[in-house]
C-alpha cells in the first residue's frame, strides 16, 4: 500500500505559471483513488478540494528545513573538511524548527550532534562504537566538539513514528 504524502494533494511544485486556466480548473476538484474499500472490496474515489490541498501549515518552513538538510548533506559528502557551513545550516534547521514549532523527525534528530548541531557522518566527522555489555548501546562521538551521544539499541525495537498506528 502506498502512503499518501502532502505532495499528492498539492499537485506539482513547478514554479512555471500557465497562461490558461484550464489546468487550474482541473485541479479545482480532483479525485484520488483509495484502494480496497473495506465494505465492498472495490477501489473508491475521494474528492479532495483545492482548499484542503493548500492548507498545509508552515509549508515554507518544511521546505526550508528540507533544503538546508539536503544542502548540508551534499556539502559534507563532497568536501569532508568543510565544517563551518554544514554546521551553520544545521543550526538554522534547529532554529527554524524551534521558531515555527515543528517537530523534527527522529531520524533527523539522531543525525545531528547535540553539542554543535552538525550532521554526523560516520568516519567523516564522527565515530560510531557499538558496545553490547551490559546493555547494547551505540555511541556516537562528534569529532568537531567531542560530544558523546549514547543511543540504546534493542533487537526488534522500532520507533513509534515507524509503527502503523502513527500514520494518520
Amino acid at each position: 500500500m502506498e502512503l499518501e504524502t502532502p505532495e499528492k494533494f498539492m499537485g506539482s511544485n513547478s514554479p512555471v505559471v500557465s497562461a490558461d486556466n484550464s489546468q487550474d480548473k482541473k485541479m479545482e476538484k480532483s479525485a484520488h483513488v483509495i484502494p480496497q474499500d473495506a465494505s465492498n472490496g472495490k477501489d473508491r474515489q475521494v474528492n479532495v478540494s483545492r482548499a484542503s490541498r493548500k492548507n498545509i501549515p508552515d509549508k515554507e518552513s518544511f521546505q526550508r528545513i528540507n533544503y538546508l538538510l539536503q544542502a548540508s548533506q551534499m556539502i559534507i559528502a563532497q568536501s569532508p573538511r568543510a565544517r563551518s557551513v554544514p554546521a551553520y545550516y544545521c543550526s538554522l534547521i534547529h532554529n527554524i524548527a524551534q521558531k515555527s514549532l515543528i517537530r523534527l523527525h527522529p531520524d533527523v534528530k539522531r543525525m545531528m550532534c547535540r553539542g554543535c548541531k552538525c550532521l554526523l557522518f560516520p568516519g567523516i566527522n564522527s565515530q560510531v562504537t557499538v558496545k553490547s555489555k551490559p546493555m547494547s548501546q551505540v555511541f556516537w562521538t562528534c569529532f568537531l566538539c567531542g560530544t558523546l551521544r549514547r543511543l540504546p539499541s534493542k533487537r526488534g525495537y522500532e520507533l513509534w513514528v515507524q509503527k502503523p498506528e502513527a500514520l494518520i
